[in-house]
């Protein structure tokens, strides 16, 4: 990596533009960078680190600081410009950090945000190749091989840090380190293995805390018949090696506990079963015997109660045979009663209906009833004729009043009308002029509309000549590029196509088979084929470039075309649209529309104007012919009101006559109907009493006979006899209950067990009984325990074979814990197996610092002359430290190793000056071998004598050899006579500025 140029601008104290030329310093290959405290010498080193990685080194990055210039004025914008070679590339990176800027319309400010450019300079020139923060750190971090941290210590060399490093103990130079290196990757191992170690420890836990929480069950299970000496708890913990001996050992005692007491039980059980047996059957007898002496005694107070029951079991059935011969008579006495019923209702309402007659007809028979109805009807018929007449009279009076609001009608008609005409004349004119003004709009409308269709046509016509001009600017844009393209691709491809030319002989010498003539010479012998040189284009390249150039040409010559097409179209349109701006058109196009509008919506109403123009005319006709016919319905009106008014006389006379005192004819006819009515209903009830009462009398004659032949004297001693059918079922219920409970007795009075058991002494079946339950006590007890017993051996023998199972699965556990953890504490330095204690990280970082105090060495030994070597030291460390990163001295002139934090300030800059360089050779080399062209040292050279100056001064000036220019920044004045390429910082009050100059060199 080379330096070649750096511009900043509001960049830290740098308020103006200030541009560094690298190249210019390096010709001498070591430049010096000075200037008075706070000019800005780091920030120069702190823009190229910002250049590259989008950052500053280590704590000028912290949150809160801002990298823009507080001298800058408000809109200069803060930039960082950076060209390099990497990779055999020249570059050119800018960065713009987050900022605020004014804003470009009102007050305040906005904020931008940060930008970032990467270019490439090819043969063409320079060509852009991202704007993204993330592909432009990439890239970067993928040509020069390093992180920031590398890069901060390898290429801007800090004295301070690497004097600290040698002071430091073990932690810090590991942390130093392993940024430098990334060992990341060692430490994730022993992070890994770590947590694999507790991860298997805590399987390992779980599997035995499963089986600790088995024992508990099995203990739970054993209950008292397990002997808990034995008990491995509390003596066996999770994790112990003898748990699961422990663990098999008391539960094989536990089983056998507990069979034995299964089988005690069982024992006991078969006993208690035989006695309870035998009490069962003691109670079951006892209670039989109770139950026939209990029945016994029963039956014979029965028996008892059916003999003092028999005198009314005599007058029961006398009344029942009573029933069943008055049964025979109750039908004559239901038709009598019923016969008797009617004729006492028929008697009333007879009673009621001569009540409701006139007083001339209440003592009238049945047939004078039925003559005055015949005549009552007959005058009702005559009233339908008076009906008709007395509907005709109210349709007469209608009629007149329909004649008088025709008249009333006529005359307002009569009196609008006449107004109306009056009106005529002016309301013609105003709707002439209407029709007038509407078909002026008409035809100033149709001017307006062919002007407004050439108006859009010039219109469209502008806007296409103006999208077509537009395409036309972006397509000659396009092609410029594209031209652009196609020459670089051109230039490209020949460039390709001459290194091909040039290496055409090893591409030939690879088509060389032996003991075959070669297609150019003819030889059959090649001794010496032509080898690629490094960056050999082969054909396929070539054709590739060659390909990117025709597809570069393709692209030119369509846009191209687009381009005449475009340019064409324009011109066509601009001979349709003239040279008249777009916006003029439009305005005139507007104001066309807005008038065409305004004519087209008064026109609109032309048609309506017409036809309320004929609906008037049409309308005065006909109020016209009206006034004229007016009269003549006038006369027909008044004679038709005459003939109506006689017509009405004649039939309200002849109403009077028939309504006699009644107010309607519809009045005289309900008076009459209610009077047929009356009369009908007083006959029927006359008629309907004549026929109850010969019924009577029939009835009456079969009761008697029925009553004779059942066996009664008198009538009222058979409906004395007759029950109703609820108390003759009652009774029957009674007579039945009686011969069923004879019956029974009877059987039961033959039963011999029964007659036994009674002269036997009295049973005790309680006493028996609780015997019995006692017994059973005794039995339920017994089972429970066999039953316990049982369960017991089964849990025991599950709980047995579970925890069989769980120490079968946590052996392999074990065997993983332990392999994983003897893995663990070897990479964490803690296993007894690792005598210097070194963790990982700390074995191969101390690889690491054995490569740098070896590269260290060599330089250290030039610039002290001789004296000291650095060597690693990989001694143990004391107490609880680790060991593996020492760094030790050896002083060649008393052959003593001491630690480097003995080193006086000038040793200490030696040592930290050549560990520096060694460890930028490592650094580099561990980074692929990347070229680092340009390197800077701060600080420290103010501890060295002239002599050790010279010394270190010719060290760096060895660096030559390698290319290699560096930069110093100090502040001791001998140096601006010592080097002869000087970059200084002026410190001013508007700013810092940056000087080139060279120093006069003195002997």
């Amino acid at each position: 990596m080379r330096l070649h140029r750096l511009a900043v601008t509001a960049f830290g104290p740098f308020a103006e533009p200030q541009e560094i030329d690298f190249d210019a310093l390096s010709g001498a290959g070591i430049f010096l960078l000075h200037g008075p405290t706070g000019a800005g010498k780091t920030s120069v080193l702190d823009a190229v680190c910002y250049a590259l990685y989008g950052s500053v080194p280590g704590p000028r990055q912290a949150p809160g600081t801002s990298l823009r210039s507080d001298h800058a004025a408000a809109g200069t914008p803060t930039e960082v410009t950076l060209e390099l070679t990497a990779g055999g590339r020249r570059l050119e990176i800018t960065r713009r950090p987050e900022q605020e800027r004014p804003k470009k319309r009102g007050t305040g400010t906005t904020k931008d945000k940060a930008q970032s450019r990467l270019r490439e300079h090819t043969g063409a020139g320079w060509e852009a190749l991202s704007r993204s923060h993330q592909e432009i750190g990439e890239e970067v971090e993928q040509l020069l091989g390093m992180s920031r941290e590398q890069f901060c210590q390898v290429v801007l060399l800090p004295q301070g840090e690497f004097a600290r490093f040698l002071r430091a103990d073990e932690a810090a130079r590991g942390r130093l380190l392993g940024r430098l290196f990334d060992t990341r990757r060692f430490a994730a191992v022993e992070t890994l293995l770590g947590e694999r170690r507790r991860a298997a420890e805590a399987e390992v836990r779980a599997g035995d805390e499963k089986v600790l929480h088995t024992a508990q069950r099995l203990a739970q299970a054993a209950g008292d018949c397990a002997d808990l000496r034995a008990w491995p708890l509390p003596g066996h913990q999770p994790g112990d090696p003898g748990l699961a001996e422990a663990v098999r050992a008391w539960a094989a005692v536990a089983r056998c506990s507990a069979r034995e007491r299964l089988d005690v039980a069982e024992y006991a059980l078969a006993a208690v079963e035989g006695r309870y047996a035998a009490a069962r059957r003691a109670a079951e007898e006892a209670r039989e015997l109770d139950r026939l002496q209990r029945r016994h005694a029963e039956t014979a107070r029965r028996a008892a109660l059916l003999a003092a029951a028999e005198p009314e079991r005599e007058r029961v059935r006398g009344l029942l045979d009573g029933a069943r011969r008055g049964a025979l008579v109750a039908p004559a006495l239901e038709l009598r009663g019923a016969a008797s019923a009617a004729h006492l209702a028929a008697a009333h309402a007879e009673t009621a209906a001569r009540a409701e007659l006139p007083p001339p007809l209440r003592e009238a028979g049945a047939d004078q009833l039925a003559t005055v109805e015949q005549r009552l009807r007959e005058e009702l018929g005559a009233l339908a004729a008076a009906h008709r007449a007395e509907q005709r009279s109210a349709e007469i009076g209608r009629e007149r009043a329909d004649l008088e609001r025709e008249s009333r009608a006529a005359e307002e008609q009569h009196q609008e009308s006449a107004e109306w005409l009056e009106r005529w004349a002016q309301t013609r004119a105003t709707l002439q002029e209407r029709v007038d003004a509407a078909q002026q709009a008409a035809t100033l409308a149709e001017q307006l509309a062919g002007r407004l269709e050439s108006a859009r046509t010039n219109l469209n016509a502008a806007r296409r000549r103006d999208e077509f001009a537009a395409d036309a600017e972006r397509a000659e844009g396009e092609l410029l590029d594209l031209r652009e393209e196609s020459a670089a691709a051109r230039e490209r491809w020949l460039e390709l196509k001459e290194a091909r030319l040039r290496g055409i002989a090893a591409e030939l010498a690879e088509a060389l088979v032996a003991g075959e003539a070669c297609t150019v010479c003819g030889s059959a012998e090649h001794p010496e084929p032509a080898r690629p040189a490094p960056g050999h284009v082969d054909r396929a390249a070539e054709d590739a470039a060659h390909t990117a150039f025709e597809e570069a040409e393709r692209a030119r010559a369509a846009v191209e075309r687009r381009l005449a097409a475009a340019r064409e179209a324009r011109a066509e349109a601009a001979s349709a649209a003239g040279e008249t701006p777009t916006v003029e058109l439009l305005r005139t196009l507007t104001d066309l529309t807005t008038r065409h509008a305004a004519a087209h919506a008064a026109a609109a109403g032309l048609h309506a104007a017409r036809e309320q123009l004929a609906r008037a005319e049409r309308e005065h006709a006909v109020r016209s012919a009206d006034r004229l016919g007016a009269e003549t319905r006038a006369a027909a009106r008044a004679s038709r009101r005459e003939a109506l008014d006689r017509e009405q006389a004649s039939l309200e006379a002849e109403l009077a006559r028939v309504r006699k005192d009644a107010p309607t004819v519809a009045a005289r006819a309900r008076t009459l109907e209610d009077r047929v009515r009356t009369v009908a209903a007083a006959a029927a009830c006359l008629r309907r009493a004549e026929t109850s009462a010969a019924r009577l009398k029939e009835a009456d004659d079969q009761l008697a006979d029925a009553a004779f032949k059942a066996g009664f004297d008198t009538i009222e001693a058979a409906a004395d006899a007759v029950l109703p059918e609820y108390e003759r079922t009652a009774l029957q219920h009674r007579m039945d209950a009686w011969q069923a409970e004879e019956a029974l007795l009877a059987d039961r009075l033959g039963e011999t067990d029964a007659a036994e058991a009674a002269v036997l002494p009295p049973a005790a079946p309680d006493a028996a009984e609780a015997y019995a339950a006692q017994a059973a006590a005794k039995l339920r007890t017994a089972g429970s325990a066999c039953d316990a017993a049982r369960v017991r051996c089964a849990e025991l023998d599950r709980l047995s074979r579970q925890a069989e199972q769980e120490l079968r699965a946590l052996g392999p556990l074990r065997e993983a814990y332990d392999r994983v953890a003897r893995l663990a504490g070897l990479t964490a330095g803690t296993s007894a197996d690792n005598e210097r204690r070194m963790r990982l990280e700390a074995y191969v970082l101390a690889a690491r610092l054995e490569q740098v105090a070896a590269a260290a060495t060599v330089r250290l030994l030039r610039m002290s002359g001789g004296r000291y070597t650095l060597v690693h030291s990989d001694a143990r460390a004391g107490g609880r430290g680790r060991s593996g990163l020492g760094l030790h001295v050896v002083d060649a002139w008393t052959g003593i190793e001491r630690d480097t934090a003995t080193l006086s300030g000038g040793e200490t800059f030696f040592a930290s000056l050549a560990l520096a360089l060694g460890l930028a050779d490592v650094v580099t080399d561990e980074a692929g071998g990347t070229r680092l062209d340009t390197l800077f040292i701060d600080e420290g050279f103010g501890s060295l004598d002239d002599e050790a100056l010279d010394e270190v001064l010719d060290v760096l000036d060895s660096l030559r050899e390698r290319d290699r220019s560096v930069g110093i920044v100090s502040h001791v004045a001998d140096l601006r006579t010592r080097v002869q390429a000087q970059l200084q910082i002026v410190k001013q009050r508007g700013g810092s500025v940056v000087r080139h100059r060279t120093a006069a060199l003195t002997d």
